[in-house]
């Protein structure tokens, strides 16, 4: 569940960072603001971040409680989509493109 909580705050921070572009480039719209999408859109990021950190926490979890292998949890995708997320320029959703298995290419 941690982790569709992370695809979809990447989602609405990857249109959230498309939309903050076109405002800077179409600066005929007075309606927008880009403080507040600006805003918004770390709020969305961070929304990921957390998100990922929790499927981390439940995967330890169940390493812990119930003997599970790492391996055989999500702790690896969310780890990756976590570096993916520090690392991102917004040109394509990162998370998304590593829980989906697609990182490296641009959608």
């Amino acid at each position: 569940m941690s982790l569709e909580r992370a695809r979809v705050n990447c989602e609405r921070c990857y249109v959230i960072a498309s939309k903050i572009t076109r405002t800077k480039l179409d600066k005929s719209d007075p309606d927008e603001d880009p403080y507040v999408a600006s805003d918004q859109l770390y709020a969305a990021r961070n929304e990921a971040m957390k998100a990922l950190e929790d499927s981390q926490r439940d995967c330890r979890a169940l390493v812990s409680e119930l003997g599970v292998k790492l391996e055989q949890t999500e702790s690896g995708v969310a780890t990756a989509a976590l570096r993916a997320c520090g690392r991102c320029t917004y040109h394509s959703p990162k998370i998304v493109n590593v829980i989906d298995g697609t990182e490296g290419e641009e959608r």
